[in-house]
């Protein structure tokens, strides 16, 4: 039994940080997710994992180590099953750019045009926007929303009904995440990208909204207008996230 074999147990089956392009993803609610489910599928409390970076390796005796490793065997399947259920959903999300779907992007259309044109029930798109840059931007807005979950405690409250953590506006917006039926209409999030990026309701606008379907892992995003924003939001701040800029 060795250390490098309890490391590879632990591993979340989701590399974070190649899936986001971000350092953080391994320090993240969604590497707490990952603890959550193993966790939850230990045979004691002995087992929890409650540090970023796993078990302390210099705390475990030989024959720790060796129990250790006998359970975690038998539940490899059930915690990878369990994650895949939860965040894992957001693994593999494919970012469409606007003119794939053609809904939201006229090309060669000028500013003034699409003004007009978005007094109608669709909005449009300045730029067709890269698929890599509606992907980095998103995962930017994410990290930003979620942030305070700092530690797999904080996690754990924030699952646990009526906590503080709970009721907050991150808390409300990942029960959503993990189980994307219970919300009323599509799961949608909203942030400010500080320069215009289309038009909505008649008017120029820097806000973007993304449309997120979690079945099939795919997300597409479409300009709205402040107040549609704010709408959908709800209690949730708007974050001013400036990647598409870039």
């Amino acid at each position: 039994m060795s250390r490098e074999e309890l490391d590879a147990l632990i591993k979340c089956p989701v590399d974070w940080i190649c899936e986001t392009g971000e350092e953080e993803g391994a320090v993240s609610i969604l590497q707490f997710d990952w603890y959550h489910c193993l966790n939850e599928h230990a045979v004691s409390a002995d087992e929890h994992v409650t540090d970023p970076d796993g078990f302390d390796h210099e705390e475990l005796g030989a024959e720790q180590l060796r129990r250790l490793i006998a359970n975690l065997k038998l539940r490899e399947r059930e915690r990878i099953d369990c994650h895949k259920k939860r965040a894992g959903r957001l693994a593999g999300l494919q970012f469409h750019r606007p003119s794939k779907d053609g809904k939201h992007f006229i090309a060669g259309a000028d500013k003034l045009y699409l003004q007009e044109r978005s007094r109608g029930p669709i909005s449009y798109f300045y730029t067709d926007y890269r698929s890599a840059g509606l992907r980095a931007t998103f995962w930017s807005w994410f990290f930003r929303f979620f942030f305070p979950v700092a530690s797999v405690h904080v996690y754990e409250e924030m699952l646990t009904p009526g906590t503080e953590e709970n009721l907050s506006y991150y808390g409300q917006f990942w029960n959503k995440f993990l189980d994307p039926q219970a919300a009323v209409g599509p799961l949608r999030v909203c942030f400010d990208c500080l320069r215009p990026v289309g038009a909505s309701s008649g008017k120029e606008t820097s806000h973007i909204c993304y449309d997120i379907d979690l079945s099939t892992r795919t997300a597409h995003a479409f300009p709205v207008s402040k107040s549609k924003a704010e709408q959908i939001m709800g209690s949730a701040p708007i974050f001013p996230i400036d990647d598409l800029n870039c």
